[in-house]
């Protein structure tokens, strides 16, 4: 990740394709997110309280289930839901998400 001052503003960059392992930070503020799981994988089920979601999937799909409905999304799709919903994505393909908590 990188830094630097624009307009005395501050500007990060991150290489989304370096970032290592199933989920990977990118950003603090927002919370940004990179997931990566395998057909079939999936993330237990957890809450964002006080946050608001916004899941883009960057390739494959995933069934993104909140509070126990299925929400399937494709590439170039995003879903936006509030945090205090329980969310469990799973990986219906190979799958990359970024995910952003604001």
């Amino acid at each position: 990740m990188g830094e630097r001052n624009v307009d005395e503003k501050k500007v990060e960059t991150a290489e989304i394709t370096q970032a290592d392992g199933e989920r990977s930070r990118l950003f603090d503020d927002p919370t940004t997110v990179r997931l990566s799981l395998g057909e079939g994988e999936a993330v237990p089920p957890h809450r964002h309280p006080d946050k608001t979601v916004v899941f883009y999937v960057v390739s494959g799909r995933f069934d993104v289930r909140l509070d126990g409905d299925s929400h399937e999304i494709a590439e170039d799709e995003a879903l936006r839901f509030e945090g205090t919903k329980e969310v469990s994505p799973v990986a219906v393909t190979d799958s990359e998400a970024l995910v952003f908590l604001a």
